[in-house]
């Protein structure tokens, strides 16, 4: 595993292109009817690896913490938001 550092301030718009296939390198977020009640709904993750059939590997963008938390999350979850600047 390893962590992506950004240079850049990473901003999250909602795409229409909710059927793309979510790939690494991706900046996802979580879709709107899996959020809890008082869950940042602009928070954005970057797509680290897959983890398995239906899930991928992702890490928090924007956080203040010296090492951003990473989950594994079911791409139903998540819809596409952007690519990592190359």
């Amino acid at each position: 595993m390893f962590a992506i550092q950004f240079k850049q301030v990473i901003i999250c718009k909602r795409t229409p292109d909710t059927m793309r296939e979510i790939k690494r390198g991706d900046i996802v977020r979580v879709k709107e009817e899996w959020l809890t009640p008082g869950e940042n709904a602009d928070l954005c993750y970057v797509v680290l690896e897959e983890s398995g059939p239906g899930r991928v590997l992702v890490q928090a963008l924007g956080t203040v913490l010296p090492l951003a938390p990473s989950v594994v999350m079911a791409v139903e979850w998540l819809e596409y938001a952007g690519h990592v600047p190359e």
